[in-house]
């Protein structure tokens, strides 16, 4: 192992953090895990229903256990894009570099902020140490390239959930519903379809509609019309707002593996001397 290894020792650990992770939502979410019943208003023989589908979970997310675990997977993640400035700077300006504090990578989404003097230094003071092509490429990386949708840019995702977790509180999840389908395919003779209303994708509790069938049926509730379903639930975080109710092993990954790619692009830049 190199002493300028840090940020891939980083992302090492970051992975063994999410190994885990995923692991304990594999086994959390086994069948059985929830329940969908289905439930007719008025009861009786009725000529108009109402059929209601509902969910019910038989176990809720451990909170903070899982809370904790994302918080050391997006630190570790966070920390290896510093480490590589500060091994790109050390590498070439040991003498500089060797007690310094200030390098980092920098996450912006608005230019103007990106180039503006912080805490009484020169512009883009955290990357002075590092050459001109690698300060290219992290400045071709800030979110603010991508204008109204900097918000969903995986950085930019990094970069709230790191301070989330750092200064606000812990990652919560929940239940989410990553689809709800139901569509009538058809109706049999003599009843009629007055609406279906079906509830969008998203975070969900226990208990809640998932469709609500309007219908009329002389013949009371009796199977008068076929359906075709389609029901998948996840674990999912609550914030950030742009991944809110999205499943928590997508986001996690997309933000993992884009900053690997920006760490093994910017790793070509650190200069490793033999020791031998």
């Amino acid at each position: 192992m190199h002493p300028l290894d840090g940020h891939l020792w980083k992302l090492h650990r970051a992975k063994q953090h999410l190994d885990s992770l995923y692991n304990e939502l594999v086994v959390f979410l086994q069948p059985g895990c929830y329940q969908i019943v289905d439930e007719f208003d008025p009861e009786g023989q009725a000529i108009r229903q109402v059929l209601r589908r509902r969910i019910t979970f038989t176990r809720e997310p451990p909170l903070f256990h899982w809370g904790t675990m994302i918080g050391d997977y997006i630190q570790n993640v966070r920390s290896a894009l510093d480490h590589v400035i500060f091994a790109i700077s050390y590498s070439r300006n040991p003498d500089e570099f060797v007690d310094d504090r200030t390098t980092f990578f920098p996450v912006f989404n608005d230019p103007d902020a990106f180039r503006r003097p912080r805490r009484k230094r020169p512009p883009l003071h955290e990357i002075r140490g590092i050459p001109p092509d690698a300060k290219a490429i992290v400045e071709g990386l800030q979110p603010y390239h991508r204008g109204k949708e900097s918000a969903g840019d995986p950085l930019w995702l990094l970069h709230e959930m790191s301070n989330i977790d750092k200064h606000r509180n812990i990652h919560l999840t929940a239940w989410a519903a990553h689809t709800i389908a139901l569509d009538i395919t058809q109706i049999l003779p003599g009843a009629r379809l007055h609406s279906l209303n079906v509830r969008p994708a998203g975070m969900i509790e226990s208990g809640a509609i998932l469709a609500e069938v309007d219908y009329s049926c002389p013949g009371g509730l009796a199977p008068i019309m076929q359906m075709e379903k389609n029901f998948l639930f996840t674990i999912a975080l609550d914030e950030p707002a742009e991944v809110r109710g999205q499943p928590l092993n997508s986001v996690l990954s997309y933000i993992g593996g884009y900053v690997e790619g920006i760490v093994d692009v910017l790793d070509g830049f650190v200069v490793r001397v033999s020791n031998s």
